[in-house]
């Protein structure tokens, strides 16, 4: 072989002359809006899950009801789990689109587009934006991050929070001038205090603060040390601790030590193995995991990942090794604790794609096409499956005691997201390359039909009716005066759907601290004696309980009549079966 002649494996190739390092703005106001469709456009297709779903919504409901946004309740009693911000942000999104599921999903939509955002400035900011868009596109398609994104929980606005304090400290690491940087930092890390608490702190606090360390800047660390940056953060933060801790003597104990403390050390909580994220983060960054293996295994793009610029791969390696290790340490575990890791590892693939596609374009093809194979070929067996259940739904419907409308509801996001993927996978699968259809605008394909991948699939959460369906039911039939209650469980979002309160009874789980501090829990939690007695007095009471506690209802007089039941709830009632008037049906 002639030695003047680059092979792929030994010298670098031009970058692909097409694809610009800095784009128009109007492409980024193109992807904003596209962004959008995909986090807001299904968020009121599907009705709460239980638990955090309902839980949280009702917290938020309450404060808009009560006008009370310093003491956080839930079923009107006091609930100090978690400081406020996912309430507070789904009460502001109540008063503007009402108390519905569109309002109760927004602020964890917009905190996944904000952390989008902020992920693709950092990114045009280590690498240019062709990097940027790569991070941006590769985060806003993980299936762990959309899902999470789409559900009232408190994780998206926490890795909002410490996205941008990683930013900024990463900002203020190269800016000249640091102070206005210091404060959004601090700004930054206190709203996410507001969002879960002092764990951003530590995460943020270790990772940034070995970074600075190690590239010995002296100044970065003496800026975000000044008294205008503690003095912002004290401003964002302490305000509403003070006032709650005023008006609730116990708060402290309870948020620091039970729901921190305690929750680290796994005396409370969920309580998982050391290498319980390993699976999470495999399974849940598909299909990028996926390719990060397949440049991994060819020699030619394995050893460009560490051609990428030396500070970004530190800064982002450190913030990956310490939120992973920090949430591994931890004694109660749940997937959602991996999602402020998820930015730093897109923006890691960006950077390793980024130099692969550089120096090895063609190489660098053969990763990303069997991954748009996969997923036409996936789109295929989906349409299949499809067809096949869709016709079938009553049949199912008997064999397997399952509603014949999930089916077909199932069946049709099937064949929906199966007709999508096969098209355009398959459109890209088969394009050619040398038409201009170079390595970078196939990753974007790739990054476009996750997007369409995760936008069509979820219908299928219009199957879990959870509490919605009885209080659908419920609504249907009860009138002025009468009871609501739940039996030997919390069904979180009945109070949210019902709009007030739900009494429990045989069971006070979560809600017991706040009973206790009402000071009267006997008009919010009744024991089996006491559920008897009312169940015979009052006229109409309505009593939910799950199927699996039916066998241990109390011998109830007059006898229980069941209203309702799905495949995992029920509903009883203690008054007769009535006509289209309301009267009571003769007994024959």
């Amino acid at each position: 072989m002639d030695g003047n002649v680059a092979t792929e494996e030994s010298a670098p190739q031009s970058r692909t002359p097409e694809i610009p390092d800095r784009y128009p703005w109007s492409w980024k106001l193109f992807a904003l809006v596209l962004l959008s469709l995909l986090y807001f456009g299904t968020l009121a297709d599907s009705p709460l899950q239980e638990p955090d779903e309902g839980r949280y919504a009702e917290i938020s409901r309450e404060i808009v009801e009560t006008g009370d946004w310093v003491t956080p309740r839930q079923n009107y009693v006091s609930f100090f789990h978690k400081p406020p911000l996912l309430y507070w942000g789904g009460a502001a999104s109540m008063l503007v689109f009402g108390e519905n599921e569109f309002a109760a999903r927004f602020t964890p939509a917009l905190s996944g587009l904000l952390t989008i955002w902020f992920t693709f400035l950092l990114g045009s900011r280590m690498a240019g934006d062709r990097v940027a868009f790569l991070g941006a596109g590769i985060l806003a398609t993980t299936p762990l991050f959309f899902a999470i994104g789409q559900a009232v929980t408190m994780d998206m606005p926490l890795t909002a929070c410490t996205t941008l304090a990683f930013a900024g400290v990463y900002w203020l690491h190269q800016s000249e001038n640091k102070r206005p940087l210091a404060v959004l930092t601090a700004v930054a890390a206190g709203l996410g205090i507001l969002a879960k608490g002092p764990v951003v702190l530590v995460v943020v606090g270790l990772a940034c603060l070995a970074f600075l360390l190690f590239t010995r800047d002296w100044e970065s660390i003496k800026a975000l040390c000044g008294w205008q940056p503690i003095l912002a953060f004290l401003v964002t933060t302490m305000p509403w601790f003070i006032l709650v801790s005023m008006r609730n003597p116990d708060f402290l104990q309870t948020f620091v030590v039970v729901h921190h403390l305690d929750r680290f050390a796994g005396s409370v909580g969920h309580p998982e193995g050391p290498f319980y994220y390993v699976p999470i983060l495999l399974a849940g960054c598909l299909p990028w995991t996926l390719l990060a293996l397949l440049l991994g295994l060819r020699s030619s793009t394995r050893k460009t990942f560490l051609m990428a610029p030396r500070e970004p791969l530190l800064f982002l390696g450190l913030w990956a090794v310490v939120v992973i290790g920090f949430f591994s340490m931890a004694g109660s575990k749940l997937p959602t604790y991996m999602l402020p890791v998820l930015p730093a590892l897109a923006l890691l693939l960006a950077l390793w794609l980024d130099q692969a596609f550089a120096v090895s374009a063609e190489t660098s093809r053969k990763a990303i096409d069997p991954l748009i194979l996969t997923l036409t070929i996936f789109g295929g067996v989906l349409v299949v499956g499809g067809a096949i259940a869709y016709p079938l739904a009553g049949w199912g419907g008997e064999t397997f005691g399952e509603d014949p409308e999930d089916i077909s509801s199932v069946a049709l996001t099937l064949l929906r997201t199966g007709f999508g993927l096969t098209v355009v996978g398959g459109g890209l699968s088969f394009a050619n390359p040398a038409r201009n259809l170079s390595v970078p605008y196939r990753m974007a394909g790739l990054v476009v039909l996750m997007a369409l991948t995760l936008f069509w699939v979820t219908g299928v959460r219009n199957v879990f009716k959870t509490t919605s369906e009885l209080a659908r039911v419920i609504e249907e039939h009860r009138r002025p005066g009468d009871t609501l209650a739940v039996y030997n469980v919390v069904l979180h979002g009945l109070p949210f759907y019902l709009g007030e309160r739900v009494v429990q009874s045989a069971h006070r789980g979560e809600l017991a601290p706040g009973a206790d501090r009402a000071g009267n829990p006997e008009e919010f939690f009744w024991s089996r004696d006491r559920l008897k007695e009312v169940w015979n007095e009052r006229d109409r009471v309505f009593l939910a309980t799950e199927l699996r506690h039916m066998k241990q209802l109390p011998d109830l007089d007059p006898p229980a009549r069941m209203l309702f039941r799905d495949r995992k709830r029920a509903i009883f009632v203690n008054f007769p079966e009535e006509d289209e008037a309301g009267k009571p049906k003769a007994s024959h």
